[in-house]
């Protein structure tokens, strides 16, 4: 059995969350998107690492489900994992999250909240990068 099998067989315990495991997850979930294309692997990990509270994971996960990328397309559950990223401090889920509620995007469009969040995802965006141009975002 390889590594990423152990892994997403769920043989490493998720009673209690480990950090470092969730980023070790999310990592090697990176190296299988780019390296491999195996999407749907890469699409377990996120799921755990997410569950286990990794930002970027649940970030990550969103973007797949809302894509359909290694798993069924799926907003609801998408939208659920990109707010989560956001209220945990996720820049980009927080541009996104604003997005989506401006737009109204599988949830009950409210265009002051989403501007809140857009505002606030903008403002931490630009202290981590202020190379990011909006327009990546479609906003």
């Amino acid at each position: 059995m390889s590594v990423v099998e152990w892994v997403v067989d769920g043989r490493v315990s998720l009673d209690a969350p480990d950090r470092n495991l969730a980023v070790q997850r999310r990592e090697l979930a990176n190296t299988l998107l780019t390296e491999n294309s195996d999407t749907e692997t890469a699409a377990k990990l996120y799921r755990i690492a997410a569950i286990d509270g990794d930002i970027s994971a649940q970030f990550a996960l969103a973007n797949m489900l809302a894509q359909g990328i290694g798993v069924e397309r799926n907003t609801t559950e998408s939208l659920k994992w990109l707010r989560e990223a956001a209220l945990t401090g996720h820049a980009m889920a927080q541009v996104m999250w604003g997005a989506a509620l401006i737009n109204g995007e599988g949830i009950e469009a409210d265009v002051t909240e989403g501007s809140r969040w857009v505002i606030r995802g903008m403002a931490k965006w630009s202290e981590e990068d202020r190379d990011i141009d909006p327009v990546y975002v479609g906003i």
